[in-house]
């Protein structure tokens, strides 16, 4: 693969991963331990300190975003960090805390005091933090089962172009595997909370969704996390047939006990839900829609 292929490619994985994982680890995730940070040294010191940590603690909120972003995660001093996917929450109080508690570790900077590198990074992230606070009252507007881009199309795409570059990638990768029950189980009950508040998808999205979940389940043993797998597997240095072999066991056991399970009991849930939505004609139909938009815009451009 050229550069310019290779280039493409991470930039379509990183929308991908962005579109799928952003919105829900804002506030729960993204900015965890903000009043931490250090503060130490000069100014630009102790703000170059400030956003190395803020980077560290939003790229490992997520292993599969670490593993993409980052193929060498100690060497930017992201060590010792959980497998995991993250989580999905409702509590848009919580996310707020979160948003807020970053934004007064930031304020406690002078931006006269930086240099003009630091003095615009302050500027785009002090922005940025005020529309994120201003968005965390939409936590429940926001869809992660939409029919195209949504997780449950887009993460398995995730997963089988999760590169092996040593054996520990493999074990981080099934261990990841292990865990997609639980994961799949925040995602139902943040649904579930969709629908209590009135805000759940329209049936015909319902349907479209259901479907390709029950499609991917129904691929059996076809389905590329299979295939994928053996591939990345093969062409990985330093393991014996058998120890191969054993992987290949161990991921065809934890895709049958674990991720064919977790998209049933999404079908199943979300079919219990189809028809609990109070509207079909889009997002601006909501009762905040259009301050959703306005935030959306904000956020985007």
């Amino acid at each position: 693969m050229n550069h310019r292929n290779s280039s493409f490619r991470c930039q379509r994985l990183y929308r991908r991963l962005s579109r799928l994982l952003f919105p829900f680890l804002l506030g729960g995730l993204l900015l965890t331990g903000c009043a931490s940070l250090p503060m130490s040294g000069s100014a630009d010191e102790a703000f170059s300190g400030f956003t190395r940590q803020l980077f560290q603690n939003e790229v490992a909120a997520s292993t599969i975003g670490l593993h993409y972003t980052l193929q060498n995660p100690s060497a930017y001093g992201v060590t010792h960090c959980p497998v995991t996917y993250g989580s999905f929450s409702a509590d848009s109080t919580a996310a707020k805390a979160s948003v807020e508690n970053c934004r007064a570790a930031l304020r406690r900077f002078d931006p006269d005091a930086l240099s003009d590198e630091h003095r615009l990074t302050y500027q785009v992230l002090d922005s940025y933090l005020e529309n994120a606070a201003g968005g965390t009252e939409f936590v429940l507007y926001q869809e992660p089962l939409s029919p195209v881009t949504g997780l449950h199309a887009q993460l398995p795409v995730l997963l089988s172009e999760y590169q092996f570059y040593q054996v520990s990638d493999v074990d981080t990768y099934l261990s990841l595997l292990a865990q997609t029950g639980t994961y799949f189980d925040s995602l139902i009950t943040f649904e579930q909370a969709k629908a209590d508040a009135g805000l759940f998808m329209p049936a015909y999205q319902t349907e479209a969704v259901t479907e390709q979940c029950r499609s991917f389940v129904e691929m059996g043993a076809e389905n590329y996390l299979y295939s994928t797998f053996d591939t990345r597997l093969e062409a990985l240095d330093g393991l014996s047939a058998s120890a191969k072999e054993a992987y290949i066991r161990q991921n065809a056991k934890l895709i049958e006990t674990v991720i064919f399970p977790a998209y049933t009991r999404l079908t199943e849930r979300l079919e219990a839900l189809k028809g609990t939505g109070k509207n079909e004609e889009g997002l601006c139909h909501f009762p905040d829609g259009k301050k959703y938009y306005q935030y959306l815009v904000r956020q985007c451009t």
